[in-house]
């Protein structure tokens, strides 16, 4: 018909049951609230709960993003988006009152009752803050959305957020597989951002951290070895007070980070075939960000974070490095180790000390007044007897041990 000839892209999107589903205000909060219906039917068959929860979080997943919840973070506002224009056609003065108020009881909007609601708010922070590369305007809309998040004290929220999630990790002993699922998801996204937002800050303060840019922005088709990765972050940072990152405690986070990483690398089993099999894409998403942040705080090289990483080695070596149950899990943590390594021989720094730490059965002392990678390569090379009882997956602790050993011996530098 010629009225249905004259109807807009958005009108006829409107009209799409997957618009309407996601966008019916009635119909999205009762998908949201089933995600939560393990709280509000306890008794109910956890077989039964658990397929529900995955079924209508894959519908979520598949629908347009919901419009009033999009509306209220791209705007920082508690209004839906007519109240929001209402508001903003008030005189100045209780305009900004009610600013004043909004910003200050905002973070409502994130739920952390319950880890379905928090992800999918946690996907929408995801979108808004990350940068198009191929479109100025948009890619100006995502910094001054990010300039707002920060001035709101949104990176100090995702942090405590953070910390609480990677505390908790591992305790959920009462939730359903779904819903510990969905805590991974979390964890995975707040580690995402935080990554992103603290090596861009860090790059315009520091040029040591430029190197871990490319790594964060997740752009291979845009960043190239002839992109100038200086003049990149400060278009990402431009306007924005990056001092925010100072906030960022490395000691806070460090040990539980790396505790979190060997908890979900494995041990494999001492078997002769690799369980490659056994990899869950969620985990690897959160050891590949957790093993990033772990990379990007070391550069600090402060006493805190050296004895911890110094206390923890022997376990990534052991449990992380040789015994990881996939060999992507082994790859990442050989290059994290690796990129630790080139840090601490760049920067010279050494401790002083002793150190005594588990190496088989039996203890070992490690000269703490050697330069970190020498102290990695002592380690390894105790731990020897060790990766020869396990052929199969020792491919890249001997791997690690070859390229320290070239660095010790001045082959490479």
């Amino acid at each position: 018909p010629p009225e249905m000839a004259k109807q807009t892209s958005l009108e006829k999107l409107k009209m799409k049951p997957s618009f309407i589903i996601s966008n019916d205000q009635t119909y999205f909060d009762l998908l949201l609230d089933l995600l939560g219906l393990h709280q509000a039917c306890p008794i109910a068959p956890a077989s039964a709960v658990g397929i529900i929860t995955s079924r209508v979080w894959k519908l979520l997943t598949m629908l347009p993003t919901n419009q009033r919840l999009q509306h209220r973070w791209r705007y920082f506002t508690l209004e839906d988006k007519e109240d929001h224009a209402k508001q903003s056609s008030n005189k100045p003065a209780e305009a900004k009152e009610q600013k004043a108020e909004s910003a200050s009881s905002f973070w409502k909007v994130l739920d952390t009752t319950s880890p379905g609601k928090l992800l999918y708010s946690l996907r929408i922070v995801k979108k808004l803050m990350r940068a198009n590369y191929y479109s100025r305007e948009r890619m100006t809309q995502a910094r001054d959305w990010r300039k707002q998040f920060i001035a709101k004290g949104g990176f100090k929220y995702v942090l405590d957020l953070l910390h609480a999630e990677l505390s908790d990790f591992g305790e959920q002993k009462r939730e359903l597989p779904q819903q510990i699922q969905m805590r991974r998801g979390c964890l995975a996204q707040l580690l995402w951002i935080t990554n992103w937002l603290t090596v861009t800050a860090s790059a315009c303060l520091d040029k040591n951290y430029l190197q871990y840019v490319p790594m964060v922005v997740e752009q291979p088709n845009r960043i190239d070895s002839d992109t100038n990765i200086e003049a990149l972050v400060s278009q990402l940072c431009e306007g924005v007070d990056v001092s925010f990152v100072k906030t960022l405690d490395p000691e806070r986070f460090m040990k539980r980070l790396i505790e979190v990483v060997l908890q979900l690398v494995g041990p494999a089993k001492a078997i002769a075939v690799d369980q490659e099999s056994n990899e869950i894409h969620d985990d690897d998403i959160i050891v590949k960000h957790a093993l990033q942040m772990i990379q990007v705080m070391s550069i600090t090289a402060s006493k805190g974070v050296s004895s911890i990483l110094n206390d923890a080695m022997e376990e990534l070596l052991a449990n992380g490095l040789l015994l990881a149950r996939t060999r992507k899990f082994r790859s990442r943590i050989k290059d994290t180790l690796l990129d630790l390594c080139k840090q601490h021989i760049s920067q010279r720094q050494i401790s002083q000390g002793n150190a005594t730490t588990e190496g088989g059965d039996t203890k070992v002392t490690v000269d703490m007044s050697k330069p970190f990678h020498e102290r990695v390569l002592e380690l390894m090379l105790n731990g020897l007897d060790r990766a020869v009882k396990h052929p199969h997956v020792s491919e890249a602790y001997f791997a690690l041990v070859e390229i320290i050993l070239k660095y010790v011996l001045g082959t490479i530098h």
